[in-house]
C-alpha cells in the first residue's frame, strides 16, 4: 500500500511482532491466530498516542475493549460488503 500509495514518511516492519524492538504510531492487525495473545503483543507496539487499528468480526470488536482496557476505543465501523467485519480502532492514551 505505501508504494501504490506513493506515501512518504512511512517504514513498514515485514518481520513478526515479537521481534520488533521498538513502538509505532500506528499498528494494525488482521486475520491473526491466538487473537488475544497477538492483541496483548500488538497493545505493546503502540507509541504513546498511537493508534491500534484492528481488522475483525463484530464478537472480537465487542470483547476486545475488555481485553484491553488502557486504550481508548473507537466505535466499530462496519467494512462495506461483509456482513460481520469491522475495523476497530484504539488509542494509547499515555505519555
Amino acid at each position: 500500500m505505501v508504494r501504490t500509495l506513493a506515501l512518504t514518511g512511512v517504514d513498514v516492519f515485514a518481520g513478526r511482532a515479537e521481534d520488533f524492538s521498538s513502538t509505532a504510531d500506528l499498528v494494525t492487525l488482521r486475520a491473526v491466530e491466538r487473537y488475544e495473545r497477538a492483541l496483548e503483543t500488538a497493545a505493546r507496539m503502540v507509541a504513546p498516542g498511537g493508534r491500534l487499528a484492528l481488522l475483525i468480526g463484530s464478537p472480537q470488536a465487542a470483547r476486545t475493549p475488555q481485553l484491553l482496557p488502557a486504550l481508548s476505543w473507537s466505535e466499530p465501523i462496519a467494512i462495506p460488503q461483509s456482513s460481520s467485519r469491522v475495523l476497530l480502532v484504539g488509542t494509547n492514551q499515555t505519555g
